[in-house]
């Protein structure tokens, strides 16, 4: 896990969270779960990029959002190579 900066298509910066890669899929495909959202932000279904502390950035598609007692977590599917993340 480590924290990255959520960007709109347009790479405009939307808020930081910690980012987790939880399965390869199909070749070019994995998925990953975005969790810490910054207070105060929420992340709605849709197309957004992962920019890593290093610079790398990667696209991916928020699939949607999930409450589990009073955190949120964001279920997310990657596209391309998965970044290579360092701990948060």
């Amino acid at each position: 896990m480590t924290r990255v900066d959520v960007l709109d298509p347009q790479g405009r910066f939307v808020t930081s969270a910690t980012c987790e890669l939880t399965e390869q899929l199909a070749e070019g495909r994995w998925a990953g779960l975005l969790t810490g959202v910054e207070p105060n932000k929420r992340l709605v279904s849709g197309r957004y990029r992962l920019r890593t502390r290093d610079g790398v950035e990667i696209d991916i598609f928020v699939r949607a959002r999930q409450r589990i007692g009073s955190r949120e977590r964001y279920p997310f599917l990657g596209e391309g190579r998965p970044p290579a993340l360092e701990p948060a």
